[in-house]
């Protein structure tokens, strides 16, 4: 079975894109899934039905405030990424993952 990425939301149209990232909290699982299919094809879920294939390019794990702010809010579509993912319960001192992706079709 193909690995899955699944997003609720397109934020910023980021899926759309040649490349994207998505950032999440970092949990030991979450780490491990990623390291293991890194460079391999994922099923991209939005909302339930599959939008796209992409292939993972790269992992990275970093504290949420460590991130610039520009990459933040490109991620999120959002010039208040900081209420973003405080939705979420990440804060700046949460340690996230940054999952970078290549759109296949």
């Amino acid at each position: 079975m193909k690995p899955q990425i699944k997003f609720s939301r397109n934020w910023n149209n980021k899926l759309n894109q040649e490349y994207f990232t998505t950032i999440r909290r970092l949990t030991p699982i979450k780490a491990e899934y990623y390291l293991d299919n890194l460079h391999k094809v994922f099923d991209v879920i939005l909302n339930g039905k599959k939008y796209c294939e992409a292939r993972l390019l790269c992992v990275e794990s970093i504290k949420l405030g460590d991130i610039p702010y520009g990459l933040r809010a490109v991620d999120t579509g959002s010039e208040s990424p900081r209420k973003v993912f405080y939705k979420f319960g990440i804060g700046s001192e949460t340690d996230v993952i940054v999952l970078t992706f290549r759109r296949l079709r």
